[in-house]
C-alpha cells in the first residue's frame, strides 16, 4: 500500500516542520523510490531467500536512498551554485 506509506511520510515530514511544497516534492521521490526498490530487490535472487531477508533488505535500501535523494534535495541550490560558480570561474579564467 504506498498510498498509505506516502501519507504517513507526508504527515510526518509537515509535523516536523517542512513547508507544504518541499514535503509534496519529497514524499514523490520517496514514493517512486519505494516502487525502484521493491521491484528491483523483488525480481533478484533475493526473491529466493526467506521473506523477512527481503523485508529487510527493502527498508535498508530504502532508508538510505530516501536519505540520500533528501540530502541532495536540500542541498541541490547550494550544490548546483556551486558547480555553476566553480564553471564559471574556470571558464572565466581561460579568456583572460
Amino acid at each position: 500500500m504506498p498510498f498509505i506509506g506516502a501519507a504517513l511520510d507526508f504527515g510526518s515530514q509537515v509535523n516536523d516542520g517542512e513547508n507544504l511544497v518541499d514535503a509534496t516534492n519529497k514524499t514523490i521521490l520517496h514514493a517512486v523510490s519505494g516502487v525502484i526498490v521493491g521491484t528491483v530487490i523483488a525480481g533478484t535472487s533475493i526473491s529466493l531467500a526467506p521473506v523477512w531477508v527481503g523485508v529487510v533488505a527493502t527498508v535498508a535500501v530504502g532508508f538510505i536512498a530516501n536519505t540520500v535523494i533528501d540530502t541532495i534535495y536540500d542541498n541541490a541550490p547550494s550544490i548546483i551554485g556551486k558547480g555553476l560558480e566553480s564553471a564559471g570561474n574556470f571558464f572565466g579564467g581561460l579568456f583572460k
